[in-house]
């Protein structure tokens, strides 16, 4: 009976003992910064932003132009580069603009449609960033009342490609207004 009493324990020890799993260190916790980023993606926090966009180069290259039979000026694949500034970092940094345009008549003498797609390199350039927006957007131009001026009036989507943004989404409007000055206004926000 001694000998049944003490195999059990014996048993019972090594079940405790063996059968107890092995424990992994814990990874360290995530600093403030990343947890503000890792709550903000995860809660989808929607955060509103203003800024402006100003040329840097414009154009980079200035597409082809062709002229319709109906008389429509058709402008593709125009390349320019610009500055967007923001109240948000994440929507701050150099932007390369595809531009497409359908010009009812004469180029920057009549209403146009214009489309595309852009890139914002978050804080930096397309070389170095902190991370990079993929855009598409739709737009604009009208003549202005006053003679030699006029309005572009875009809207643009953008999915958070790289980086810090990455898995982010953002929606803008930029408005130019040649009587204002040479450069966008921005609004939107990041979602």
């Amino acid at each position: 009976m001694k000998h049944s009493k003490l195999m059990l324990l014996v048993i019972g020890a090594a079940i405790i003992f063996f059968g107890c799993e092995k424990m992994e260190s814990v990874p360290p916790e995530p600093d403030l910064a990343d947890q503000e980023n890792i709550s903000l993606k995860a809660t989808k926090v929607k955060t509103a932003f203003t800024g402006t966009s100003i040329p840097v180069i414009n154009p980079i290259d200035p597409g082809t132009t062709k002229i319709l039979p109906n008389g429509k000026t058709h402008v593709m694949g125009v390349v320019a580069e610009w500055y967007d500034q923001a109240s948000d970092p994440r929507v701050t940094g150099t932007s390369i603009w595809y531009e497409n345009f359908i010009w009812d008549g004469q180029a920057f003498a009549s209403p146009a449609k214009a489309w595309g797609k852009a890139e914002i390199f978050v804080g930096g350039n397309a070389e170095e960033n902190d991370g990079r927006w993929e855009i598409t957007w739709h737009g604009y131009f009208t003549l202005s009342e006053v003679p030699g001026h006029f309005t572009i009036d875009v809207d643009a989507v953008g999915t958070g490609k790289e980086g810090e943004v990455k898995g982010l989404t953002a929606k803008w409007k930029y408005i130019f207004d040649s009587q204002v000055g040479f450069f966008y206004s921005t609004e939107g926000y990041i979602k």
